[in-house]
């Protein structure tokens, strides 16, 4: 599979290119935002689900590069049981 597109640009093209580095760091915004925003409508404080909303994307991300090199799905099942 290809993986996730954000991920694979934000290797490779980020470090040396202020504008897709500006291009998928408001992508990403976009993700932390609609995350945030569902957890404060779930009753979670701001503050709260600002944390929790980067904890789980970096948890995810992580969970992509550990589930290729253990082929398993586990990376992915211990961020959701962790953010329970």
């Amino acid at each position: 599979t290809l993986g996730c597109l954000l991920a694979n640009l934000s290797t490779e093209l980020v470090p040396g290119n202020p504008l897709w580095s500006e291009r998928l760091e408001a992508i990403e915004r976009k993700w932390r935002t609609a995350i945030v925003d569902g957890l404060v409508g779930c009753g979670i404080t701001a503050e709260h689900a600002a944390t929790s909303s980067q904890a789980f994307l970096s948890g995810l991300l992580g969970a992509r590069a550990l589930s290729r090199m253990q082929r398993s799905a586990a990376p992915f099942e211990a961020v959701g049981e962790a953010m329970v």
